[in-house]
């Protein structure tokens, strides 16, 4: 599980205090289009982990937790 993190960015803006997280192959949509499906947001660091070791490391398996 903690494999899933290996090809994650992560950063924390401290204008809004939230972090941002996105899959390294995302890369470029974490500075340039932080609204991007494929960038995960959050105010806790720990929430991002908790929902990328969820999904496997793979954003495409965001809506498996989504729709629960």
């Amino acid at each position: 599980m903690e494999n899933s993190l290996y090809d994650w960015i992560f950063r924390y803006n401290s204008y809004t205090n939230n972090w941002c997280a996105a899959n390294r192959n995302d890369y470029n949509d974490l500075f340039s289009n932080v609204n991007s499906d494929r960038v995960l947001k959050s105010s806790s660091i720990e929430t991002l982990v908790e929902i990328i070791n969820k999904i496997n490391g793979d954003i495409n398996n965001i809506e498996s937790i989504l729709n629960k």
